[in-house]
């Protein structure tokens, strides 16, 4: 509908000569090419919205139709730009800097674009309609090649500057990055087609003013707004080693785990502590360690987070349990649920089943049907389970008349053998930082965990694959 629609439109526009409906067509075109950066609707949007750009090649002359791509293709510039600048400020650079590192790696992109677009083009004059789909092909092909040749993975990996791009590759595939990067880099490659382009100059300043003006308002805003500070104590714990080992604990004990020994180190310094669910399963159902974790939180008067499976009325749930003086004040269910890795019963685990070829997919695991946040009097926060955090409405979905103070996140096993995962959950982690405006904890019960504060730097870390107790303090805003 979308690629009819433009179609269409495009021919009225080669018989009437009317530039305004041109230009504001051209910019929405660009807007929605930029989308997949909003979105994360990489593949669906990205090529939908590039269908008009290239059917527009048979309607419309050579010079409108350069006109066009340049207008399109800036105003998708702009949306990129603005994402592509935030992912890089959340790596701990000045504004300034991220913007002239987004800009240097733009232009790499816009030399091939540039290219791409003039010769489809010529390719529409002289070749059969039929055979364009393969030759567009080869090129984005090649194109892949060549940038993967320029920016190799294990130099990527010891670059901050360009780990985005390491997350992007993992979460698109190579070629899905790529062709993202090809559409949206246009600022300078377009200018190289030395066609009429002056008239939209003063469009093009306003649009990119208009995509930059919120992240500048909404940095300034956020300074000025605190003003009071409180300090809160983070604890967690970490158990399991390396990324991959998923034999249980030994000489685990239901009446002392290892996590609570470890948690009773740090509790007179702590006010939270998070403590993710490990080998040694359903804990909570014993009721001994129920007496135990109880005394523990009373005597102490620090609140735990536990993670762990949670059983009732014959269903189970993925769910993190708040005990506080001597109580459960609260629990949340996991409502997010992913087909490897949650949870498989135990007498499907004696007939020799992995946990990570069924987990959900089996449906052993029941969604939880309510937000929820935790409070221990003093500090709100919200807590939510591993993947969950690449889910926004996961930690958007509630209002509050108070905003919370903190997020945590508990993983369990949230690393492999792929270093890139370490990566994506980092990444993902600094963007609920953001997004809720508050320091998050990531903790992975086999390492490595975060703290982040509200502007997306990295505060402090524990390693992977070590065992103990970890905790920090981090500053919160105060009366918000």
């Amino acid at each position: 509908m979308l690629v009819s629609g433009n179609l269409l439109a495009g021919s009225y526009f080669t018989k009437n000569n009317n530039a305004c409906l041109w230009f504001i067509l051209a910019l929405l075109n660009g807007l929605i090419i930029g989308l997949p950066f909003v979105f994360n609707a990489f593949y669906i949007v990205g090529w939908f919205s590039l269908a008009p750009v290239f059917m527009l090649a048979f309607f419309m002359g050579r010079k409108r139709y350069s006109l066009y791509c340049l207008v399109c293709l800036f105003s998708a510039y702009a949306v990129a730009s603005h994402w592509l600048v935030n992912f890089f400020h959340l790596q701990g650079m000045s504004f300034l800097k991220a913007v002239a590192w987004c800009s240097l790696y733009w232009l790499f992109m816009s030399v091939t674009l540039a290219a791409l677009l003039l010769f489809f083009r010529v390719l529409v004059e002289r070749f059969s309609k039929i055979v364009l789909p393969v030759i567009f092909a080869s090129v984005v092909t090649a194109h892949c090649a060549a940038t993967s040749f320029l920016f190799p993975a294990n130099w990527v990996y010891s670059q901050g500057e360009f780990v985005v791009v390491l997350q992007w590759v993992a979460l698109l595939g190579e070629y899905g990055l790529m062709f993202v990067m090809v559409l949206t880099s246009a600022a300078t490659g377009c200018l190289l087609m030395r066609f009429n382009y002056r008239r939209f100059w003063g469009g093009l300043i306003a649009l990119i003013a208009f995509w930059f003006s919120p992240l500048i308002f909404s940095q300034t805003l956020t300074a000025r707004a605190i003003k009071e500070v409180e300090t809160v104590t983070l604890g967690w714990v970490q158990t399991d080693s390396l990324p991959g080992q998923r034999s249980k604990l030994t000489n685990y004990s239901l009446a002392n785990p290892i996590e609570l020994q470890l948690s009773m180190a740090i509790a007179d310094q702590t006010d939270v502590i998070i403590w993710p669910e490990t080998g040694a399963k359903e804990l909570w159902s014993n009721t001994h360690f129920h007496s135990q974790l109880n005394e523990f939180t009373r005597s102490t008067g620090t609140s735990v987070v536990l993670q762990d499976i949670r059983r009732e009325a014959g269903r189970s749930y993925n769910s993190l349990m708040h005990v506080a003086a001597g109580q459960t004040t609260e629990y949340y269910d996991k409502r997010y649920l992913i087909p490897i890795g949650e949870f498989i019963p135990d007498w499907l685990a004696g007939l020799g089943a992995d946990e990570f070829l069924l987990g959900d997919g089996g449906r052993f695991l029941t969604e939880g049907g309510r937000d929820v946040d935790f409070t221990n009097g003093k500090f709100l926060w919200r807590s939510r389970i591993c993947y969950e955090a690449f889910f926004s409405s996961a930690f958007a979905a509630m209002t509050k008349s108070r905003p919370i103070d903190f997020a945590t996140i508990s993983s369990n096993q949230a690393w492999f053998n792929s270093a890139s995962q370490v990566d994506l959950m980092k990444a993902v982690s600094r963007i609920r930082a953001v997004q809720l405006n508050v320091p998050v904890l990531h903790v992975n019960n086999n390492g490595p965990s975060w703290l982040f504060d509200a502007d997306g730097h990295e505060l402090t870390h524990s390693p992977a694959g070590v065992r103990g107790a970890f905790f920090t303090t981090v500053v919160v805003p105060k009366g918000r």
